[in-house]
């Protein structure tokens, strides 16, 4: 079995188990599971990194999460390209990436829909990358000749698991802001390649394991039925 297979069952296993054992009541009778709303966002330093020209970087993602009582489906897509220079040469990634699972809010039923969470992901990426730089070689006559090389892998993939942890708040309406800290295990690479996968989108550098993300979001919510947080007072009567 490949390292992405394991990886997405073993993920996949841990997301059905977690989530039985977190919705488990002691009473005989288990209440309907309601979905309330989605919310759809975007990383903000993806953003940021992307107008900073020394981070070398060009990226997006964005985000969306559906609640099933305490406990959000989660869905990431993003782009991600890196240019990092090397000695005599330059490094370049270019690809897309996904992450599918879950979050538990640890504050149970918030009226504010407010969290603070822990949950787990299943990560996948497909992506190019090149490597581009110039070797000196000595002629007959002890001069020096600079050859340019290249290496390339046209079509890479790679999977991993992630363990989070955040919070996520209402800002003002149905606006949600927060951050998604991230340590990511077991990236799955196939070494054959003639350019061993240096940095892998949604991932990081290989050669850092585990490695360490963090996001930071700011979302929209469609709620499904008037949330309880909008539901204005009743007026009460007064004496003249």
């Amino acid at each position: 079995m490949s390292t992405s297979r394991f990886i997405f069952s073993l993920t996949l296993v841990v997301l059905v188990f977690t989530a039985r054992a977190q919705e488990a009541k002691t009473d005989s009778v288990s209440r309907p599971k309601k979905t309330t709303g989605i919310r759809f966002g975007t990383d903000l330093i993806s953003l940021a990194k992307s107008n900073v020209p020394s981070a070398n970087f060009k990226g997006w993602e964005v985000n969306a999460d559906v609640d099933i009582r305490n406990t959000f489906l989660v869905l990431d897509v993003g782009h991600w390209a890196r240019n990092i220079p090397i000695p005599n040469g330059q490094y370049n990634n270019d690809g897309t990436y996904f992450r599918l699972g879950y979050d538990r809010n640890i504050l149970g039923k918030d009226p504010e829909k407010n969290m603070l969470f822990v949950g787990l992901r299943y990560g996948h990426s497909s992506f190019s990358e090149t490597m581009n730089w110039v070797d000196s070689l000595s002629g007959y006559d002890a001069s020096k000749i600079a050859v340019a090389r290249t290496i390339q892998n046209p079509s890479l993939s790679s999977s991993w698991a992630e363990i989070v942890t955040g919070i996520r708040f209402r800002i003002w309406k149905e606006l949600w802001m927060g951050y998604t800290a991230r340590m990511k295990f077991f990236p799955g690479l196939n070494k054959n390649e003639p350019l061993v996968p240096y940095d892998v989108p949604g991932y990081g550098l290989t050669y850092k394991r585990p490695w360490w993300g963090i996001n930071y979001q700011i979302y929209w919510r469609i709620p499904f039925k008037k949330p309880a947080y909008a539901k204005s007072k009743k007026p009460t009567a007064t004496n003249p």
